[in-house]
């Protein structure tokens, strides 16, 4: 019994790490425990245990206990590969691909990927699986450039989207809204425009270029 928020019991969580003799990880023997009474309705129901590499749902991100283990890219890899298995078994053009990667996919990705700590390495995984679907399906010519993958179609590119990038902007801009407050927005967009000069052809700074462009 308690009083406050009305919870239910399977969104409480109890965590419980269990060693053997030999000094494994081991799954608890109960996999209930501690019930918890509905305020509402008066049903009690029995909270969930879990080991430390156990997925779980916090609102709406997935994690887990450990460190060693980022659940959140897993899940994110699992819904990548269902997507992909369906879209290699349907009929499309290189248009169609592009246009489902920049509305859906990428919104998907994002999402998940919001409050993760994913690296880049990981991304890059999915960002490969995907490069081979547009290429195959596309019809592109073998060795087709990525920088033409990517870039815009002004620049006679296919605008095909960079999973780290999209992903990298979308946690500066949460970012900026959590820290909206402070002065941490100076501090992000120095950085941006740091990426900005390193991505660039010229050698000179984009804050010092004088021409028109």
């Amino acid at each position: 019994d308690y009083s406050g928020s009305s919870c239910r019991a399977h969104k409480c969580i109890l965590t419980d790490i269990l060693y053997d003799a030999s000094g494994n990880l081991k799954r608890p023997a109960a996999r209930n425990n501690l019930p918890f009474r509905d305020i509402n309705t008066g049903i009690s129901e029995m909270c969930s245990m879990l080991s430390p590499n156990d997925r779980f749902r916090y609102l709406g991100w997935f994690s887990c206990m450990s460190l060693s283990t980022d659940q959140s890219f897993n899940q994110l890899f699992e819904q990548c590969k269902e997507q992909l298995n369906y879209i290699w078994k349907i009929k499309c053009n290189r248009k169609e691909i592009i246009t489902f990667m920049s509305i859906k996919s990428i919104a998907q990705i994002c999402y998940r990927m919001r409050y993760s700590n994913t690296s880049q390495t990981a991304i890059e995984v999915i960002q490969v699986l995907y490069n081979k679907l547009l290429k195959s399906k596309g019809s592109l010519i073998k060795g087709f450039p990525n920088f033409l993958m990517y870039s815009h179609k002004n620049r006679a590119g296919l605008q095909w989207p960079n999973i780290w990038d999209a992903v990298s902007t979308d946690r500066i801009v949460n970012w900026m809204k959590h820290s909206h407050a402070t002065l941490e927005e100076q501090k992000i967009v120095s950085a941006a425009f740091m990426r900005s000069e390193e991505l660039q052809e010229s050698n000179k700074p984009c804050m010092q270029c004088k021409t028109v462009r």
